[in-house]
Parts: C-alpha cells; sequence; structure tokens
C-alpha cells in the first residue's frame, strides 16, 4: 500500500511513480490518497502512468481516493478511469478479490 499525504503536484508527482515503480513487483497495489489536499495535472499524469504499468504487469490495484483527488478526477472527466475504491477495506477486498 502506498499513502500520500499532503499535495501532488509538478514538483513531486514523480516521486510518486518512483514509489509505484519500487512496489511494481507486487500482486496488487492500493493507492490511499484520502489525504491529499490538493492535486495538479502532474498528478493525473501519474496516476495514468500507474494505472497503464499496472495493466501491462497485470497488476491489480484500487485507489481510494479523497475529496480533492475526486474532484479533479470527475472535473477532468477521469472519475470512470481508475480502479476506484470508496474505503481502504474496499480496495482491500477488491484488490485480493473478497467479498466487499
Amino acid at each position: 500500500m502506498i499513502r500520500v499525504i499532503g499535495d501532488i503536484d509538478a514538483a513531486n508527482a514523480d516521486q510518486l511513480v518512483d514509489q509505484f515503480h519500487q512496489a511494481a513487483w507486487c500482486e496488487w497495489l492500493v493507492l490511499d490518497l484520502t489525504t491529499v489536499e490538493f492535486m495538479g495535472t502532474a498528478g493525473l499524469a501519474a496516476l495514468r502512468a500507474i494505472n497503464a504499468r499496472c495493466a501491462e504487469g497485470n497488476v491489480q490495484w484500487a485507489l481510494v481516493a479523497g475529496r480533492a483527488v475526486s474532484q479533479l478526477l470527475a472535473v477532468c472527466g477521469h472519475d470512470q478511469t481508475f480502479p476506484t475504491s470508496e474505503s481502504l477495506t474496499a480496495a482491500l477486498a477488491s484488490v485480493h478479490k473478497l467479498p466487499k
């Protein structure tokens, strides 16, 4: 699981992708963005890169988005693009294919 606290913007979005690459050998990933207060378009690009890499590597993943991230995804038309979950519990269940 990768948890991000604070902001995701052009200054640090690459760090998110780097953290993901360190965990890319995993069978599953939960990306917890519930405490992100701001996410810019660089953060959205990072999510697209993570999504593509997970698809290529057959990695089950789930995104738990807080209010700021959910708003950006909706405004940019990406609210259905990523495998989102309502809670960490639901995200963990989805990546492990357990009943929610």
